[in-house]
């Protein structure tokens, strides 16, 4: 034998099975059995495309080829019919052969570290290999970025296989975002100022900013901003004419609002945002339940004073009925306002305010929407003492939001929301595809609803599908930070769903409540990251005490359509319980 070790250039792929180390806790016999019969499968995806497998180790396997081409192909075939899923990485590098077959070398050892920050189900290509490959396959290989392999200190770019996502659902195609267009209509309805002292002014100012925005999200012409995309409030020393610009907007809509018992004072202009000019402005003194009709006269005034883009105002429809009563909508308001940072006192008040307003008008959409919300996520993270009882009470609901909300989506992404959340994945996209093949652009001006619809397709067990509409609001909006926020999360959620545990841990790595922590944290259980888990835990049960990781482990069972998956999801949070026992912080 030489002295000098022989060397080559190879194309290599490494791979392993996904949560193997979980897999073989829970069931050490099966998972073994498992991987034994998935060499068999590797072994013939090798062979197919020229390949062969040089080394394995427990659930790892090192593949070479010598074509870069047969080596994608062979990587994403493997990616997508193992079962049970695995990571896949390939390389292109110098690599040292053995007198055994087997190989070693700055190659191997890239192309391991690439599997590493694979997805489950999926394959990292890098630079090297991308370069090497013609054809079809190369135009489908997306750049995932610079990457920072683990223990090296170079970084790569890495590359994955993936298809233009598609923009329709069953065959049923989703408007274009107007936004995308640059037609020099774009409005923001900004904030309407109020007395932070005055909890009734606020609410009413927080009310007439989302009315009067989705009334003008009615008028074809017009791409309004969704109020999702705004500040919820404005300091006094902010800018409109700044906000509007940094939102690309070519007009702002802006005012104040003032309460005094049954007295309301509204003040509104419409700003140009190119001249810093006035192009339309009114006042408004009347009596509070005159508040639907000064919504539905700010928005005809606005229309009408951006004659240069829109000749005709009759356009203007409303999306809803208005409530028969102002109490119904003045609660329904407080409920949405002090539900959205999702914490249990909040979301027990929203609870009470809705079912406050039901009283005063048993047939208002919106109200019935919220209620089925609320209800969905004080089930699903235990918030209450009978999950099952308000579970149930939450479809109902959102069964009456549909019912007397279907052409109005402010009421019906709440009830599509609360369909998931309570399990019912099936009824979110049920009614989400009745309603878009009546009214094709309900969601056209609310990305943010695509996104927590995208999720009910995912726990439906229909996840690229979900995805694709969830990536219609990155689309539409990809510079908006509150957008980057509902994406990442149901991003996270949607992968749950398939069990790409690696993805959730990197887009939840800031979660910004306790269901989003949660997922983290059984992610974390399921990459064998106990320590990160078990911290991640323990913060979330110092926000909360009374976080309940028994509810947890049963509501996880049914978090996806995979029954595989949910029983991994249950039993990573079950361990994870055992070692808080163990080391005695016991939940």
């Amino acid at each position: 034998m030489s002295d000098t070790a022989a060397r080559r250039l190879a194309t290599i792929v490494a791979l392993d099975v996904a949560g193997y180390s979980a897999r073989t806790e829970a069931d050490e016999a099966r998972t073994t059995a498992e991987v034994a019969s998935l060499r068999k499968v590797i072994e013939a995806i090798a062979a197919k495309h020229g390949g062969r497998v040089f080394n394995t180790a427990g659930d790892g396997f090192m593949l070479e080829f010598g074509s870069s081409l047969s080596a994608v192909e062979a990587a994403f075939e493997l990616a997508e019919t193992c079962d049970p899923k695995v990571r896949v990485g390939v390389h292109l590098g110098d690599v040292v052969v053995q007198p055994n077959g087997d190989l070693l070398g700055h190659g191997v050892n890239v192309a391991a570290r690439l599997m590493a920050r694979s997805d489950p189900g999926s394959a990292l290509v890098s630079a090297d290999v991308r370069r090497t490959v013609r054809g079809p396959l190369a135009e489908r290989l997306q750049s995932r970025g610079i990457l920072k392999l683990d223990k090296m200190a170079e970084t790569i770019e890495a590359f994955t296989l993936t298809t233009a996502p598609s923009a329709s659902v069953s065959g049923k195609s989703i408007p274009a975002h107007p936004q995308s267009t640059s037609d020099g209509s774009r409005i923001v309805v900004l904030p309407f100022r109020a007395r932070a002292n005055d909890d009734i002014e606020m609410v009413t100012a927080e009310g007439l900013t989302d009315d009067v925005t989705t009334l003008l999200t009615s008028v074809r012409e017009l791409s309004v901003t969704p109020r999702n995309s705004v500040r919820r409030t404005l300091e006094p020393h902010d800018n409109p004419v700044q906000i509007a610009k940094e939102l690309t907007c070519r007009y702002a809509v802006t005012g104040s609002v003032r309460r005094s018992g049954d007295k309301l004072r509204v003040s509104v202009e419409l700003i140009d945002v190119s001249d810093n000019q006035q192009k339309w402005s009114q006042k408004f003194d009347r009596p509070a339940e005159d508040i639907f009709a000064i919504q539905d006269e700010i928005a005809k005034g606005v229309v009408a004073a951006v004659g240069g883009v829109i000749n005709r105002a009759e356009g203007l429809r409303a999306l809803r009925q208005h409530p028969d009563s102002l109490q119904a909508w003045e609660l329904t308001r407080r409920a949405m306002s002090i539900s959205w940072d999702w914490r249990p006192a909040t979301l027990q008040q929203g609870m009470l305010d809705a079912r406050k307003a039901l009283e005063f008008d048993p047939n208002y959409a919106l109200a019935h929407g919220w209620l089925a919300c609320i209800l969905a996520w004080r089930a699903a993270t235990g918030w209450t003492l009978n999950v099952e009882l308000e579970r149930a009470e939450a479809i109902r609901e959102a069964d009456d939001a549909v019912r007397f909300g279907f052409d109005n989506p402010e009421a019906l992404w709440p009830a599509l929301t609360a369909y998931w959340v309570a399990g019912a994945p099936e009824r979110t996209i049920a009614v989400f595809e009745r309603s878009i093949a009546r009214q094709p652009d309900i969601f056209l001006t609310m990305p943010f609803a695509m996104a927590i619809i995208g999720t009910g397709y995912a726990r439906a067990g229909r996840v690229e599908e979900g995805l694709a509409l969830i990536g219609q609001l990155e689309s539409a909006y990809p510079h908006d930070q509150w957008g980057a926020v509902w994406t990442r999360v149901n991003v996270g959620y949607s992968e749950l769903c398939r069990g790409n545990y690696a993805r959730v841990a990197e887009v939840l790595v800031n979660p910004p409540s306790e269901h989003d922590g949660m997922c983290r944290v059984v992610a974390l259980m399921n990459l064998g990251r106990d320590d990160e888990a078990k911290e991640q835990f323990l913060r979330l049960r110092k926000a909360n005490p009374a976080i309940a990781l028994d509810h947890f482990v049963e509501y996880f069972k049914d978090y996806s359509a995979d029954r595989r998956i949910g029983a991994e999801l249950s039993a990573g949070l079950a361990r994870l319980r055992d070692l808080l026992k163990a080391s005695g912080e016991a939940t």
